[in-house]
């Protein structure tokens, strides 16, 4: 049910973003001038270098959080679990409105939504809320934040100077960890399917 609502949601925005273009593009066309956000300046800037690193941030916590509350027991106390909810919402609204920044920003909004990142970024904030409201027992797909952890790590490294070298080792292991944590967590969710 969280997958299917997740890709509906999912494909509502994929129509939105190309009934979005068909329109800027007629009004293009027709001659109107279209208030586009990405007219402006698209040089990296500190601001961006430290959403960038924001978004490192939180995807590393958003992996804690899935770890917390997928192992949650009776040995974590009830107020671990009140700041892993708190934890992941601020996250999911973070990250919700770096989607609407990016999606404003974009030249073209259907093949924005159509892209790696912003798709698991609907996908982990759509389950993070159902999640948070259902509470029987599902665990969100919060765990596929990892896999954004390298987009960001790339365009750090496109800022700094470092040797290729470095670069490419640390993308490596970071791409090995991230698969590793998906995996994990997709066998996790296959097996706790069905248990409340």
């Amino acid at each position: 049910r969280l997958l299917v609502l997740c890709a509906t949601l999912q494909f509502s925005l994929v129509l939105l973003a190309l009934a979005w273009d068909l329109w800027a593009s007629i009004a293009v066309r027709c001659g109107k001038a279209v208030y586009r956000v990405a007219d402006m300046d698209t040089g990296y800037t500190p601001l961006e270098l430290f959403f960038d690193c924001l978004e490192l941030s939180l995807s590393v916590a958003s992996c804690i959080t899935f770890v917390v509350r997928a192992y949650a027991s009776s040995a974590y106390e009830d107020y671990v679990l009140k700041i892993v909810y708190v934890v992941d919402w601020t996250i999911a609204v973070v990250v919700l409105i770096f989607y609407v920044v990016h999606w404003t920003k974009a030249d073209s909004k259907f093949y924005y939504s159509l892209s790696r990142q912003p798709l698991l970024n609907v996908i982990t904030i759509t389950s993070c809320a159902l999640v948070q409201v259902v509470q029987e027992g599902w665990v969100p797909f919060t765990f596929l934040r990892s896999l954004t952890i390298n987009s960001a790590l790339r365009r750090i490294f496109k800022l700094w100077d470092l040797p290729e070298l470095y670069e490419q080792l640390t993308l490596a292991v970071a791409d090995f960890l991230a698969l590793v944590f998906t995996f994990a967590g997709l066998i996790f969710m296959l097996e706790n399917l069905g248990n409340p």
